[in-house]
Formats: C-alpha cells, sequence, structure tokens
C-alpha cells in the first residue's frame, strides 16, 4: 500500500502555513477570514496552527494510494462541482 510521502503532522503544519501566508497576502485578519469562510476564529486558527485534522490530508493520502495527487483530485472536484451547477 502505497502511503503519503509525510506525516499527518507535517501536513496539517504545511496547511497551517499556507492557509496563513494567504490570508495575509489577501490582507485579512482571522476574524474577516473566519466570517467569510463562515467558520468560527478559533477553527481557522487552529487550521493555521497545526492544531486540527483535516479531511484533506486523507484525500492526499488516498491519492497517493489511487496514484495521483491531491491537486489532481482537487480539479476533478472542481470540474465536477462546475458541471452540476449548470445542470
Amino acid at each position: 500500500m502505497t502511503r503519503a510521502p509525510y506525516s499527518s503532522k507535517q501536513y496539517r503544519k504545511a496547511l497551517g502555513s499556507v492557509l496563513r501566508s494567504l490570508r495575509r497576502h489577501a490582507r485579512m485578519s482571522q476574524e474577516a477570514a473566519a466570517e467569510a469562510a463562515d467558520m468560527d476564529r478559533s477553527y481557522l486558527s487552529e487550521l493555521e496552527n497545526g492544531q486540527h485534522d483535516t479531511v484533506s490530508f486523507k484525500v492526499a493520502t488516498l491519492a497517493a494510494i489511487y496514484g495521483t495527487t491531491f491537486a489532481e483530485i482537487a480539479a476533478r472536484i472542481e470540474a465536477e462541482a462546475i458541471k452540476r451547477a449548470k445542470h
């Protein structure tokens, strides 16, 4: 069985770092970003600090098992959602 080439903790820390960087680049506070995303600010803080296990790690693990990447799955999900929205 193929596994993701990183641990859950490493993934959470990387995800948090990316989310924080994107939020700062957008010049948003945690409060504003959380409100826009319809989530509690404390949950966003946990995500940004790598303290919350996310479903995306599970999807990344499945991607490795299926011989693809998280990016490929995300692109396919977006394309499918757009297709469904048109119907």
